[in-house]
């Protein structure tokens, strides 16, 4: 059975203070509010939010180097064995990333550098196809089953590899900020380490896009009917037990820990669920890093309490943006 083998995650030396950052933004403020700084100090306790990291200094191709460096000195595993590279956030996979909050191609040959090819050429990848997945922030769990299913019916490893990273003015959302890092996962068929991955669900929801085109862009165009019914908010986590976690014969009070998204919005949610056992220690450093958020904090829980063996934890996580959710939950066995 693929086992989840090996976490790691980089963060930016630089910090932004919260307080400081909105301050700096046009941002639009609810009338409550008499000023920009007495909504800047509600905003940071609501969310819990002290600072985020931002890249200023190095760029992605530089940071993926020393992380799969250190990867294969610690594991000891041959480059040709890794038979899947899974990237995500597509729209970056042709870019470096750099200081100044632009991302740049590097010209070879007329065209941009692509980053998974570059690290498969630079780390003797041979035999690793590339599969490039842009998930939102389930794009890891999506990444973490199919490498699952692949390593299960073909051996070798699967490497999940995930950069986050923002421009300056789009930092800002309601319920949280954005900050930058990259995080990394090994998945292989390894007996002496790791967490077995026993099960998982992954679901998507279209209705946003459908709703856009079927109604509002049909309605624009003279036809169609524009509907006023509110989009529903799959409840994911009870889906997740019927359908996963009743299966082998558990419930969500017997998963010992659950690892989500630094979003205070998210983990106040997942904490009526899981009472007790949601790691939420990393959400006021470091702003919301997109899926980067679920290595980190599966890295530190872990380091800080590992599960034992035959004791259960489950990844869980969703993701939006103005196009459709994405859902995810990953169960693991120590």
């Amino acid at each position: 059975m693929a086992k989840l083998m090996y976490a790691d995650y980089y963060l930016p030396n630089h910090t932004v203070s919260v307080l400081e950052y909105l301050k700096s933004q046009d941002i639009v403020i609810p009338k409550i509010y008499k000023s920009k700084e007495e909504y800047s100090k509600a905003y940071v306790k609501r969310t819990k939010l002290e600072f985020f990291y931002e890249e200023k200094e190095r760029d992605l191709i530089e940071i993926f180097t020393d992380m799969l460096t250190r990867l294969f000195e610690i594991n000891k595993i041959d480059p040709t064995k890794i038979r899947y590279v899974f990237y995500t956030k597509s729209y970056r996979s042709y870019y470096s990333y750099h200081g100044d909050g632009e991302y740049h191609g590097r010209d070879m040959g007329g065209g941009s550098v692509n980053i998974p090819y570059y690290l498969t050429g630079r780390f003797g990848l041979e035999e690793a196809c590339v599969i490039v997945n842009d998930g939102k922030c389930a794009s890891v769990l999506q990444a973490l089953e199919l490498s699952a299913m692949c390593c299960d019916k073909k051996g070798g490893y699967g490497l999940i590899l995930t950069p986050s990273f923002s421009k300056s003015n789009n930092r800002y959302r309601d319920t949280t900020l954005f900050g930058d890092g990259v995080g990394i996962m090994l998945v292989g068929d390894d007996r002496n380490s790791g967490y077995e991955i026993i099960d998982s669900l992954l679901k998507t929801d279209g209705m946003m896009s459908w709703q856009l085109y079927d109604n509002y862009i049909k309605e624009c165009q003279g036809y169609g009917e524009k509907s006023k019914k509110p989009l529903p908010l799959l409840k994911f986590e009870d889906v997740f037990e019927h359908e996963v976690l009743n299966r082998h014969g558990l419930t969500n009070d017997t998963v010992k820990g659950v690892i989500t998204l630094n979003i205070k919005v998210l983990i106040d949610r997942y904490s009526k669920v899981y009472p007790g056992r949601v790691y939420q220690e990393n959400v006021p450093y470091g702003g919301h890093i997109s899926d980067v958020d679920l290595i980190r904090n599966f890295k530190d829980f872990t380091s800080k309490a590992p599960v034992e063996k035959g004791e259960h934890m489950l990844l869980i996580s969703c993701g939006a943006d103005t196009t459709g959710m994405e859902y995810g939950g990953v169960l693991l066995k120590g």
